[in-house]
């Protein structure tokens, strides 16, 4: 066996092999011949064949393997040499500004998009989506006789979290998690439940209106993927900044890279929903190929002397005027009205309120890094919130982001327990005590915002102090200190 490196991401491992046996057949099993790929995924991945379309493989549940070794039959006796289109773009990207049209990669680049989006196309035609995609779920090669290919090596796995197992690394960390506008777990929940599907009993308009809203979401992953592969997956997340996915093109002025026709032709229409099916977005790449991002040079501003010179000083000076204007405005305003109350400007100096917002605001931070503080910020965050809501002057919910803050602010300290405990794997009564404070810290939260979504990361930190013997905490105002059993 030889290891294959890149060969999609749901399998958690991908060998190069002589496929076959002489075991007895059980009831799943398919004997294959030759050579291919052997797969084995983590426990509760689940997989459903896709049909037979050019570019998806049909893979085959090794004979007593359990569900957990899947083979898939190669057409060639060599390991195929691919790339992913990511691996393109580096090739490209080094020496950007010395191609020529007829490049190569450029040529290799526009191939491997559009049998991609072929693909895309046949499986929603079969009623099927691309599922879990990521940059290497698409794999671009050549055969022996220099014809191209694409493989998706990813389409019809699934993970199960009813298995009761770890969330395996591709869907907890996925290499590039911003295609997914819902996030990684979602998308894989959903992808399951389009495989795990035996009897469809739904009319024909509400399967209808099901395939378009798919087709609409693998719309919107390709084109973020493509717009990966033209600018770089650090790029994007530059773009994206703190949100989780890349939901609409930012100004030029933030992506000066994005001056080619094919952004505002295809793309920013693909991320708006204006483009539909992968048909669309198909014919749109043919007319606007992803290879004229790196052919396009735009033009030099033409010269247009001393007049554009002192119009930019005038700018600059109105510009210098209104930004001292504004820099002096708090004061300007407090000196007039005098100190506005933190959270809520309504709140004035004559109302019981005033100071005790300021001391909601010195509460706060002392709360961020002392966990002993946070039961008194929180005492008195629910008083000021009573007294808040039957103020005549205000009907606005002031104090209401500051609960989604706090709510935010557990949910990051919980992520950051559970990457601790990656590092030190031996449990420890520490690790139990740290998880428990984590878990009432966001349950707090949780009941403090009336949210009626469970947390996901509450789930993650309760299977991780399961797994290490602790009992689960019974509420927030419970002790943080969990015991082992």
């Amino acid at each position: 066996m030889k290891a294959m490196d890149g060969w999609g991401v749901t399998g958690w491992s991908n060998s190069w092999t002589a496929l076959g046996s002489d075991a007895p057949d059980d009831e799943h099993a398919v004997l294959l011949d030759g050579y291919g790929v052997q797969r084995t995924v983590d426990p509760g991945v689940l997989y459903a064949q896709p049909p037979e379309i050019p570019g998806v493989p049909r893979w085959h549940q090794k004979r007593l393997s359990r569900g957990r070794i899947f083979e898939m039959a190669w057409p060639e006796d060599r390991v195929p040499a691919t790339r992913s289109l990511l691996d393109i773009h580096a090739a490209i990207n080094a020496r950007r500004h010395k191609l020529p049209a007829e490049d190569p990669d450029l040529v290799s680049l526009d191939t491997a998009v559009d049998l991609l989006l072929s693909a895309a196309e046949s499986l929603h035609a079969a009623d099927k989506s691309i599922g879990f995609l990521q940059p290497d779920s698409c794999r671009f090669g050549e055969w022996r006789d220099g014809n191209p290919f694409v493989i998706l090596p990813d389409v019809g796995f699934a993970w199960d979290k009813k298995a009761g197992l770890m969330m395996p690394n591709w869907i907890a960390e996925p290499a590039l998690g911003l295609l997914f506008e819902n996030g990684a777990e979602r998308q894989n929940e959903d992808y399951l439940v389009e495989i795990s599907r035996q009897n469809d009993d739904r009319d024909i308009r509400k399967r209808a209106s099901d395939a378009a809203t798919r087709e609409l979401v693998d719309v919107k992953i390709l084109a973020r993927f493509v717009a990966a592969a033209l600018v770089g997956t650090d790029e994007i997340r530059r773009w994206c900044g703190d949100r989780k996915c890349l939901l609409k093109l930012p100004t030029k002025d933030i992506a000066p890279d994005t001056q080619a026709e094919i952004w505002d032709k295809v793309i920013a229409p693909a991320f708006a929903g204006q483009i539909a099916t992968v048909k669309e977005l198909r014919s749109a790449f043919a007319t606007y190929k992803p290879s004229s991002h790196y052919l396009h040079k735009p033009p030099l501003a033409p010269w247009a002397g001393w007049m554009i010179l002192r119009r930019a000083a005038m700018v600059t000076f109105a510009a210098a005027m209104i930004g001292m204007l504004w820099a002096f405005s708090g004061s300007i305003l407090e000196w007039f009205q005098g100190r506005p109350a933190p959270y809520c400007r309504n709140v004035t100096e004559g109302s019981p309120l005033y100071g005790r917002l300021f001391e909601l605001e010195k509460s706060r931070e002392a709360a961020r890094g002392d966990v002993a503080s946070r039961p008194a910020f929180w005492a008195l965050l629910r008083e000021c919130r009573s007294e808040h809501a039957v103020l005549k002057i205000c009907r606005s919910e002031c104090l209401a982001g500051l609960v989604d803050e706090w709510f935010r602010q557990a949910e990051e300290e919980g992520q950051a327990v559970r990457e601790r405990l990656r590092a030190r794997p031996r449990p420890t009564p520490e690790e139990v005590q740290d998880i428990s404070t984590a878990i009432i810290a966001i349950r707090q939260a949780t009941v403090e915002g009336n949210r009626q979504q469970r947390s996901g990361v509450v789930t993650m930190l309760e299977r991780e102090l399961m797994l290490r013997g602790g009992k689960l905490p019974s509420g927030p105002a419970n002790s943080t200190r969990a015991t082992n059993e």
